[in-house]
């Protein structure tokens, strides 16, 4: 909640809360249901609370899977996670893709759509992808990164043959970074029931990624979020409010 200062006795509380109901949320405080192949993708282990890249190197099967628990839409969903990378040489990795079996999203046979963290264009952008069975294929539009900045990303399919991605700078998800992506993909590329993150292992060892994950949410259903506050009440400042920008307080002349 933002609280905003409106005289010397008011404030009022504005939240932003998504409308939409939440199907699926990690938080990556515990690895518990999560299963990891190999090292250098973890969760809360390398970086305790996120999901994380430590310095992970292509080349070998390094992955990390979670049942979500449900099957998502083939036509309608949003997730949204937050992101940040520190380093990186020449990467290609996924770093979130929601697919219908475990495995190496970019190597093994499954459908899968997701984001990869790619070097192709400016040395480090976002870039969606999609796997078909075995057919894979990756966007040439994509939204490009700086170093050591905290993202916050929104990946949607918006219809059977459609892929969506948007990048944020706030929490809030209102100042965007770089373009929309829109992304074609196969309408057969269906029952997404993992989440899943992974290096190539048939990349090169020389390709290697350290970043974080936080706060997977995903809305199955839907093709769009609707955040408005929803509570508008002005009210006395009290000890309840955990967040202040600032309050005046005047003392009355006798």
């Amino acid at each position: 909640m933002t609280i905003i200062y409106q005289d010397s006795k008011r404030i009022s509380g504005l939240s932003t809360d998504v409308v939409e109901t939440l199907s699926f949320s990690e938080n990556f405080d515990s690895n518990t249901g999560f299963t990891q192949t190999g090292t250098l993708v973890t969760v809360n282990s390398g970086v305790a609370g996120k999901l994380s890249f430590d310095a992970a190197t292509a080349g070998s099967d390094r992955r990390v899977h979670k049942s979500l628990g449900i099957t998502l839409s083939d036509s309608a969903w949003v997730a949204r996670f937050e992101y940040k990378f520190t380093a990186s040489n020449v990467p290609s990795h996924m770093i979130m893709s929601f697919q219908s079996a475990t495995g190496d999203t970019f190597n093994a046979t499954l459908d899968g759509l997701g984001i990869v963290h790619g070097s192709d264009y400016t040395g480090n952008e976002l870039l969606p992808f999609s796997s078909d069975g075995s057919t894979k294929s990756t966007s040439t539009s994509y939204v490009a990164l700086t170093s050591n900045t905290q993202y916050y990303v929104e990946v949607a399919r918006t219809s059977t043959t459609n892929l969506r991605l948007k990048v944020f700078s706030d929490s809030g998800f209102n100042i965007q970074v770089g373009s929309t992506v829109n992304f074609t993909v196969p309408s057969t590329t269906t029952t997404l029931t993992y989440m899943n993150s992974c290096v190539n292992a048939a990349g090169s060892a020389t390709r290697s990624l350290t970043s974080t994950i936080d706060n997977l949410k995903i809305y199955n259903g839907v093709t769009s979020l609707t955040s408005k506050p929803t509570d508008r009440k002005s009210t006395r400042l009290n000890s309840s409010h955990t967040v202040i920008s600032y309050a005046v307080f005047c003392l009355k002349k006798k």
